[in-house]
């Protein structure tokens, strides 16, 4: 899913007229990217904790390696993109989120429960939002 998400911004991008928008795109693209490899990097050592030897017949080490190569090279095309500002406020946003979110889903990982941990979670969120946003604008002239 995330990697459909990815071909998608990257097409949409490559539409753009304007580079700012291109470079948020593939910033958000390269964002998603992160985080599967994250999720994946993380099958691996559990494997490699597991049994080192079969650590090399599994797909995801194979898959962690292609992604990461990706990654990079997306991060590098989102930075020549556009202005860095977009492409890395994107990629600081989407990252950290799309982390959150494959957490829970895929490795059933818990987020605090209650109202304290709500409040700091809603108001963490929107520090990150009202930042990526201050960042993404374009610089006064």
């Amino acid at each position: 899913m995330g990697l459909v998400a990815a071909v998608a911004c990257v097409e949409i991008a490559r539409r753009q007229r304007s580079p700012r928008p291109a470079a948020a795109l593939v910033g958000v693209a390269v964002g998603t990217i992160y985080a599967g490899t994250a999720a994946l990097l993380k099958a691996v050592t559990d494997i490699l904790a597991r049994d080192p030897v079969t650590v090399l017949a599994s797909w995801q080490l194979y898959v962690v390696i292609v992604l990461g190569a990706t990654g990079l090279l997306l991060g590098q095309l989102a930075f020549q993109a556009g202005p860095i500002t977009a492409s890395l406020a994107a990629t600081s946003t989407v990252d950290p989120l799309a982390s959150i979110v494959i957490g829970v889903v895929v490795f059933d990982e818990r987020l605090g429960t209650g109202p304290a941990h709500g409040v700091v979670l809603a108001a963490l969120l929107a520090v990150l939002a009202v930042s990526a946003i201050q960042l993404a604008r374009p610089a006064a002239e």
